[in-house]
């Protein structure tokens, strides 16, 4: 027969406790610079969104040989200069030269693809709408800008670059 006492494993409810503060501090710690990279992500999601959207706008005017515009929007038809953070933005393409409306998106419209502006607000500083030709140049002179992508800090700041050529850059 044996006897004596059973050792028992684990940990004391003190441990528990401890280990469980020593992991809530950690996160709390990590917290702002997870959500800066988070933010920092969804701008240039956006950016990419935009940049993507107008390779295409441009491409679908040189393929079919007419003006492709595009824009920012919050309601899909009207264009906007800025949309501002948490607003409900699109960034809208378009047939021709002449802002869509109601009746006429099915005639004019090409897309109107979400944007993400839970992170910062997006300024075109340039006028409301960009234009592409048939050639895939901008259709006037100035119809080059820059949209900015702003967050809370300059390092979270995306710009596509729109040159008079019709050329796109991310920066």
């Amino acid at each position: 027969m044996q006897t004596g006492i059973v050792k028992q494993k684990g940990f004391t409810l003190i441990e528990a406790i401890i280990t469980l503060a020593i992991a809530t501090i950690l996160a709390a710690m990590a917290t702002p610079s997870f959500i800066n990279l988070l933010n920092k992500r969804r701008i240039s999601a956006s950016a990419n969104t935009i940049y993507s959207t107008l390779q295409e706008a441009r491409s679908l005017a040189i393929t079919e040989g007419s003006n492709v515009s595009g824009c920012l929007s919050n309601d899909g038809l009207s264009c906007l200069k800025i949309v501002n953070r948490g607003s409900a933005a699109q960034f809208i393409s378009y047939r021709g030269t002449t802002e869509p409306t109601a009746i006429t998106w099915a005639d004019l419209g090409i897309r109107a693809t979400p944007l993400n502006t839970h992170a910062g607000s997006i300024n075109f500083g340039g006028k409301k709408v960009i234009q592409f030709q048939s050639d895939g140049m901008t259709l006037g002179s100035l119809q080059n800008g820059t949209f900015t992508l702003s967050g809370t800090n300059l390092a979270m700041e995306k710009k596509v670059v729109v040159a008079r050529t019709g050329r796109l850059t991310i920066k």
